[in-house]
Protein backbone atom coordinates (compact mmCIF):
# COMPACT_ATOMS: atom_id res chain seq x y z
CA UNK A 1 0.00 0.00 0.00
CA UNK A 2 3.00 2.30 0.85
CA UNK A 3 4.28 1.72 -2.15
CA UNK A 4 1.14 2.38 -4.85
CA UNK A 5 0.97 5.79 -2.31
CA UNK A 6 4.91 6.12 -3.17
CA UNK A 7 4.08 5.95 -7.38
CA UNK A 8 0.76 7.74 -6.89
CA UNK A 9 3.03 10.80 -5.63
CA UNK A 10 5.94 10.37 -8.21
CA UNK A 11 3.24 10.58 -10.83
CA UNK A 12 1.85 13.27 -9.13
CA UNK A 13 4.68 15.14 -8.96
CA UNK A 14 5.98 14.66 -12.97
CA UNK A 15 2.54 15.43 -14.28
CA UNK A 16 2.76 18.46 -12.57
CA UNK A 17 6.48 19.29 -13.62
CA UNK A 18 5.11 18.61 -16.85
CA UNK A 19 2.33 21.05 -17.09
CA UNK A 20 5.01 24.03 -15.17
CA UNK A 21 7.02 23.30 -17.88
CA UNK A 22 4.13 23.22 -20.98
CA UNK A 23 2.90 26.90 -19.66
CA UNK A 24 6.28 28.42 -19.55
CA UNK A 25 6.77 27.11 -23.25
CA UNK A 26 3.42 28.88 -24.33
CA UNK A 27 4.10 31.73 -21.91
CA UNK A 28 7.45 32.04 -23.99
CA UNK A 29 7.26 30.77 -26.87
CA UNK A 30 3.52 32.74 -27.74
CA UNK A 31 2.33 29.97 -30.08
CA UNK A 32 -1.14 31.99 -30.75
CA UNK A 33 1.07 34.88 -32.22
CA UNK A 34 0.61 37.77 -30.10
CA UNK A 35 1.54 39.61 -27.01
CA UNK A 36 0.28 42.34 -25.54
CA UNK A 37 2.69 44.73 -22.78
CA UNK A 38 1.29 47.23 -20.65
CA UNK A 39 3.84 49.91 -18.30
CA UNK A 40 1.60 52.00 -16.39
CA UNK A 41 4.38 54.41 -14.07
CA UNK A 42 2.79 53.85 -11.19
CA UNK A 43 3.33 50.41 -10.90
CA UNK A 44 6.68 48.36 -12.17
CA UNK A 45 7.33 46.42 -15.38
CA UNK A 46 9.65 43.39 -15.66
CA UNK A 47 8.61 43.92 -19.47
CA UNK A 48 8.81 47.67 -20.32
CA UNK A 49 11.58 49.67 -18.43
CA UNK A 50 11.50 53.29 -17.32
CA UNK A 51 12.69 55.60 -18.96
CA UNK A 52 16.61 56.18 -19.26
CA UNK A 53 19.60 57.76 -18.56
CA UNK A 54 18.95 59.80 -15.44
CA UNK A 55 20.17 62.82 -17.32
CA UNK A 56 17.59 62.89 -19.83
CA UNK A 57 14.39 61.58 -17.88
CA UNK A 58 13.48 62.56 -14.93
CA UNK A 59 12.37 60.36 -11.38
CA UNK A 60 9.13 58.63 -11.32
CA UNK A 61 6.27 61.38 -9.87
CA UNK A 62 2.95 61.47 -8.99
CA UNK A 63 0.74 64.78 -9.25
CA UNK A 64 -2.74 65.41 -7.46
CA UNK A 65 -4.59 63.84 -9.91
CA UNK A 66 -2.66 60.66 -8.88
CA UNK A 67 -1.01 60.44 -12.69
CA UNK A 68 2.48 58.70 -12.25
CA UNK A 69 4.63 59.81 -14.86
CA UNK A 70 8.38 60.78 -15.68
CA UNK A 71 9.75 64.32 -17.54
CA UNK A 72 11.94 64.18 -20.53
CA UNK A 73 13.98 67.01 -20.57
CA UNK A 74 16.88 65.92 -23.01
CA UNK A 75 16.31 64.21 -26.05
CA UNK A 76 16.96 61.37 -26.94
CA UNK A 77 15.15 59.23 -23.50
CA UNK A 78 14.99 55.47 -24.17
CA UNK A 79 13.07 52.38 -22.67
CA UNK A 80 13.25 49.16 -23.39
CA UNK A 81 10.65 46.15 -23.93
CA UNK A 82 11.58 42.63 -23.59
CA UNK A 83 10.57 40.19 -25.28
CA UNK A 84 10.55 36.30 -24.77
CA UNK A 85 10.94 35.67 -28.72
CA UNK A 86 10.97 37.47 -32.18
CA UNK A 87 7.88 38.97 -33.29
CA UNK A 88 6.65 40.67 -37.11
CA UNK A 89 5.39 44.15 -35.97
CA UNK A 90 4.96 45.89 -32.92
CA UNK A 91 2.71 49.01 -32.20
CA UNK A 92 3.33 51.39 -29.76
CA UNK A 93 0.58 53.16 -28.07
CA UNK A 94 2.30 56.28 -25.47
CA UNK A 95 -0.04 58.24 -23.05
CA UNK A 96 1.42 61.46 -22.81
CA UNK A 97 0.95 65.37 -21.74
CA UNK A 98 3.01 67.65 -24.39
CA UNK A 99 1.87 71.34 -23.12
CA UNK A 100 4.45 73.00 -25.40
CA UNK A 101 3.30 70.91 -28.40
CA UNK A 102 7.28 70.35 -29.32
CA UNK A 103 7.45 68.00 -32.30
CA UNK A 104 7.66 64.24 -31.23
CA UNK A 105 8.66 61.12 -32.55
CA UNK A 106 9.24 57.58 -31.43
CA UNK A 107 12.36 55.66 -32.59
CA UNK A 108 13.25 51.82 -32.86
CA UNK A 109 16.66 50.96 -32.83
CA UNK A 110 18.86 48.32 -35.02
CA UNK A 111 20.89 45.42 -33.78
CA UNK A 112 24.23 47.17 -32.50
CA UNK A 113 27.06 45.66 -34.49
CA UNK A 114 30.05 47.34 -32.79
CA UNK A 115 29.13 49.99 -29.57
CA UNK A 116 28.86 52.93 -31.53
CA UNK A 117 26.11 51.44 -34.09
CA UNK A 118 23.10 53.39 -34.48
CA UNK A 119 21.21 52.86 -36.82
CA UNK A 120 16.96 53.25 -36.36
CA UNK A 121 13.74 54.00 -37.72
CA UNK A 122 12.27 56.55 -37.05
CA UNK A 123 8.24 56.97 -37.22
CA UNK A 124 5.34 60.18 -35.88
CA UNK A 125 3.47 59.60 -33.14
CA UNK A 126 -0.39 59.62 -34.56
CA UNK A 127 -2.52 61.46 -32.36
CA UNK A 128 -5.91 59.02 -31.84
CA UNK A 129 -7.48 60.75 -28.95
CA UNK A 130 -6.59 63.11 -25.78
CA UNK A 131 -8.41 63.46 -22.05
CA UNK A 132 -8.24 66.26 -19.81
CA UNK A 133 -7.50 65.45 -16.18
CA UNK A 134 -8.94 67.36 -12.98
CA UNK A 135 -5.68 69.12 -12.44
CA UNK A 136 -5.75 70.13 -16.02
CA UNK A 137 -3.52 68.40 -17.78
CA UNK A 138 -4.26 66.97 -20.92
CA UNK A 139 -3.29 63.46 -22.22
CA UNK A 140 -2.56 62.45 -25.52
CA UNK A 141 -2.78 59.23 -26.27
CA UNK A 142 -1.00 58.56 -29.46
CA UNK A 143 0.47 55.31 -31.55
CA UNK A 144 3.17 54.62 -34.25
CA UNK A 145 3.91 51.02 -35.81
CA UNK A 146 7.00 49.18 -36.19
CA UNK A 147 8.12 46.35 -38.34
CA UNK A 148 10.77 44.27 -35.08
CA UNK A 149 12.40 41.17 -35.74
CA UNK A 150 15.58 39.86 -35.33
CA UNK A 151 17.83 42.61 -36.60
CA UNK A 152 16.02 45.08 -34.14
CA UNK A 153 16.79 42.86 -31.06
CA UNK A 154 19.86 44.28 -28.72
CA UNK A 155 20.08 41.60 -25.40
CA UNK A 156 17.00 40.27 -26.01
CA UNK A 157 15.19 43.55 -26.35
CA UNK A 158 13.11 46.17 -28.64
CA UNK A 159 15.38 49.38 -27.39
CA UNK A 160 12.56 52.57 -28.19
CA UNK A 161 13.40 55.99 -27.76
CA UNK A 162 11.92 59.37 -27.98
CA UNK A 163 12.90 62.07 -29.89
CA UNK A 164 12.00 65.95 -30.12
CA UNK A 165 14.93 67.94 -31.23
CA UNK A 166 13.26 71.01 -29.96
CA UNK A 167 13.32 70.37 -26.81
CA UNK A 168 16.50 71.54 -25.18
CA UNK A 169 16.74 75.00 -26.83
CA UNK A 170 13.37 75.34 -25.66
CA UNK A 171 13.29 74.04 -22.44
CA UNK A 172 10.20 71.92 -23.36
CA UNK A 173 8.94 69.05 -20.79
CA UNK A 174 6.69 66.20 -21.93
CA UNK A 175 5.03 63.90 -19.38
CA UNK A 176 5.18 60.15 -20.24
CA UNK A 177 2.31 58.33 -18.41
CA UNK A 178 1.90 54.96 -20.04
CA UNK A 179 3.31 52.58 -22.84
CA UNK A 180 1.23 49.79 -23.93
CA UNK A 181 3.15 47.50 -26.74
CA UNK A 182 1.32 44.89 -29.05
CA UNK A 183 3.71 42.70 -30.54
CA UNK A 184 2.38 39.98 -33.33
CA UNK A 185 3.57 37.52 -35.66
CA UNK A 186 2.48 34.36 -37.19
CA UNK A 187 0.36 31.41 -35.26
CA UNK A 188 3.14 28.78 -34.71
CA UNK A 189 1.90 25.53 -35.97
CA UNK A 190 3.02 21.76 -35.03
CA UNK A 191 6.28 22.28 -37.55
CA UNK A 192 7.13 24.80 -36.14
CA UNK A 193 6.90 23.79 -32.49
CA UNK A 194 10.13 22.12 -32.05
CA UNK A 195 12.25 24.66 -33.91
CA UNK A 196 10.38 27.11 -31.21
CA UNK A 197 11.46 24.87 -28.31
CA UNK A 198 14.91 24.53 -29.43
CA UNK A 199 15.39 28.05 -29.75
CA UNK A 200 13.90 29.09 -26.63
CA UNK A 201 15.78 26.14 -24.51
CA UNK A 202 19.46 27.37 -26.26
CA UNK A 203 18.85 31.40 -25.32
CA UNK A 204 17.81 30.20 -21.59
CA UNK A 205 21.01 28.38 -21.54
CA UNK A 206 23.10 31.88 -23.08
CA UNK A 207 21.11 33.64 -19.87
CA UNK A 208 22.49 31.40 -17.03
CA UNK A 209 26.11 31.38 -19.13
CA UNK A 210 26.09 34.82 -19.10
CA UNK A 211 25.00 35.72 -15.17
CA UNK A 212 27.97 33.66 -14.20
CA UNK A 213 30.60 34.72 -15.97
Amino acid sequence: MHKKILIIYRLILIFGVLILFAWLLQKNIVMKGDLSLSKDFCFSSRFISNLYPEDRAGILEKDEAKNCFQRIFVEPAYFKVKIPRTFDTARVTVIYANPNQAEIKLGLLKKREYPLDWRFSLKDLQVISWEEDQGGNVWLTAEADFTVGEEHLNDHALEFFFSSPGLIGHRYQIKVKKIEVELVRSASNWSDFFRDVKNYLINKTKNVRAKFK
